[in-house]
C-alpha cells in the first residue's frame, strides 16, 4: 500500500496519463531522488500499477489508471491520504482490541484531529481524500433528499462543500451554508466559487461544539457523529437542536449497524473508527438514542444507497 500511495502523492499517474516517460524526467517533475524513484517503479511493474517499456522508461497500465486525479473513479487522493505517518497507528491495533482503547492516540500521544491540526499538508490530503469520499455519497444523497420548499441549509461538518454544492445544483432555490473549521471552510469557499456558486452558497468557520449558524431550516451531518463518542455526539447534536429554526429538520447521513447476522458494509469502516478516533459505527437504535438525548425525535430512515449500507436519518423538535 506505501508503494502505490507515494505513488500517487507524487502524482506520477497525471504525469503518464499521455504516454510513457523516462524515470529521470519524472524524478525532476516529482521532486524525487531518481534512484530511488527507479527502484519504487519497478516494485509497482510488480504490482501492475505500471508497464516497463525500457530499463529507465514506464508507463501507466491500466490498473494504474484510477491513480490519476481526473479519472472518474479516482484512488488517487485515498492512496496518497494512507502515506501520511498515521498509518502506523494501525500497527497497534492489537492495543485496541485489548483495551478498547484508541489506537492513535497510545501511538501518538495525542488525539488525531488535534494531530491533522497542526500539520496543514497532512490536512489538506486528509481534506483531499474526505471529498473524493463524499462525491458518489452526495449524489446519491442529493437523489433522494426531498428539499422542495427548504430556504437554507446549513451542512455542519462539510468539508469543502461537495454535499452542499450538489444539493444547490438539484434546488435551485436552495441556499447552502457549509460550516467546518476555518482553515477547511477556507477550502470550500475556492470549491464553491470554482462552482460558480458564489451567489447561493458560502462557508463559514467555527467550532461546532461551541455554536452553529442559527435558524435554518434544514441542518445535514454527514459521517460526523460516527467520528465522535457518545457525549460528544450528543453536544453536536444538542447545538443543531439549539440552532434550528421552527419547523426545522435535521439530516443525519451514516452506515448504520443492520440489526441481526447481516453483512455489515461499513464494519472495515467501524475497526478504522476506533483505530483512530476511538468511536463507532452504531445500529438505528443507538442513534435514537442520540438524537432523543439532545431533544430531537427521529422521524423517518431513508436508505440512500443500499449496497453501501447508507442512509439519511431524518430529525425533528418534538
Amino acid at each position: 500500500m506505501q508503494c502505490i500511495g507515494v505513488f500517487a502523492r507524487l502524482d506520477l499517474a497525471d504525469m503518464l496519463a499521455d504516454g510513457p516517460k523516462d524515470v529521470d524526467w519524472l524524478a525532476r517533475k516529482a521532486g524525487a531522488h531518481a534512484p530511488s524513484l527507479l527502484r519504487l517503479l519497478r516494485a509497482l511493474v510488480r504490482l501492475e500499477i505500471v508497464n516497463q517499456v525500457d530499463e529507465r522508461t514506464f508507463a501507466l497500465a491500466p490498473l494504474g489508471e484510477p491513480l490519476r486525479r481526473d479519472h472518474p473513479r479516482s484512488l488517487a487522493r485515498l492512496a496518497a491520504q494512507r502515506t501520511d505517518p498515521w498509518w502506523q497507528a494501525w500497527g497497534v491495533l492489537y492495543h485496541s482490541i485489548k483495551t478498547g482503547g484508541t489506537a492513535f492516540e497510545h501511538a501518538y500521544g495525542a488525539p488525531f484531529f488535534s494531530t491533522l491540526s497542526s500539520d496543514p499538508e497532512a490536512a489538506a490530503r486528509f481534506d483531499d481524500y474526505m471529498s473524493e469520499l463524499a462525491a458518489p455519497l452526495a449524489t446519491s444523497v442529493a437523489q433522494v433528499l426531498d428539499l422542495a420548499g427548504t430556504a437554507h441549509l446549513v451542512d455542519v461538518g462539510g468539508g469543502r462543500g461537495t454535499f452542499a454544492i450538489e444539493l444547490a445544483r438539484r434546488w435551485p432555490a436552495l441556499r447552502a451554508t457549509v460550516f467546518d473549521l476555518p482553515g477547511v471552510a477556507q477550502r470550500a469557499r475556492t470549491e464553491i466559487e470554482a462552482a460558480g456558486l458564489s451567489k447561493r452558497c458560502d462557508a463559514v468557520g467555527g467550532d461546532f461544539f461551541a455554536e452553529i449558524p442559527p435558524a435554518a431550516d434544514a441542518y445535514l451531518l454527514s459521517h460526523v457523529i460516527h467520528n465522535w463518542g457518545d457525549d460528544e455526539a450528543v453536544k453536536i447534536l444538542s447545538r443543531i437542536h439549539d440552532a434550528m429554526a421552527p419547523g426545522a429538520k435535521a439530516y443525519v447521513v451514516e452506515s448504520p449497524i443492520p440489526a441481526g447476522a447481516q453483512p455489515f458494509k461499513a464494519a472495515l469502516r467501524d475497526v478504522a473508527m476506533l483505530v483512530l478516533l476511538g468511536s463507532r459505527e452504531r445500529t438505528i437504535a443507538e442513534y435514537r438514542a442520540l438524537l432523543g438525548a439532545a431533544g430531537l425525535t427521529l422521524r423517518e430512515d431513508v436508505v440512500t444507497d443500499a449496497a453501501a449500507g447508507e442512509h439519511i436519518l431524518i430529525a425533528t423538535t418534538p
